[in-house]
């Protein structure tokens, strides 16, 4: 089973857990930078172009959609709601998925980049 197939389970099984009613942030290349803090548009950028695929590339969507959740909220509560969505909803597309698990320092330290450094 890929990320695609178990996204859209995992998104609304954390939205249902949780009552999240905030943006609904696609978790594309798009739909990320669409909803970031001009700001952070950036890093995003520079993040996006080290990257080539595989697993690197599923971390950094992991990441950068988080952020960009978090972007899309309107207040410090909705920003505090939409992170531990978020953050959910990563969790369970990743307990879904039968691949490897790796931690973010461990994919930053495979392809020497630090996407932590970026989405904040």
């Amino acid at each position: 089973m890929t990320s695609d197939d178990v996204w859209p389970g995992a998104v609304r099984q954390a939205a249902e857990e949780l009552g999240y009613r905030g943006a609904d942030v696609p978790r594309t290349v798009a739909g990320i930078l669409g909803a970031l803090h001009a700001k952070r548009r950036d890093a995003f950028h520079a993040d996006l172009a080290a990257l080539s695929h595989g697993i690197a590339f599923e971390v950094f969507l992991d990441q950068w959609w988080t952020q960009a959740v978090v972007d899309a909220a309107p207040d410090e509560h909705a920003r505090e709601a939409a992170l531990e969505f978020a953050d959910l909803a990563v969790a369970y597309r990743i307990s879904a998925g039968d691949g490897p698990t790796l931690s973010t320092a461990e994919v930053e330290q495979m392809i020497g980049l630090h996407l932590s450094a970026g989405a904040q």
